[in-house]
């Protein structure tokens, strides 16, 4: 299969609990979404949330708020 023919087709539910997906050769799958698991998960690994400096470095068009 050349790179060119590889198409990936997303789409959210609605009510936003999960993602879906379909190319050529995969059928529909779906992903159950969990946004306050995930959440939970992306703070555990980074120890916390950004502090007010890291988030002037790696985010500064978006206003502070503490995530975690």
């Amino acid at each position: 299969m050349s790179r060119r023919s590889w198409r990936l087709a997303p789409a959210f539910a609605r009510d936003g609990s999960a993602l879906y997906a379909a190319s050529q050769h995969v059928p529909l799958t779906r992903y159950h979404i969990a946004p306050d698991a995930l959440v939970a998960e992306v703070c555990h690994r980074a120890g916390g949330s950004l502090s007010r400096a890291d988030w002037e470095t790696y985010i500064p068009e978006v206003a502070y708020r503490k995530v975690c």
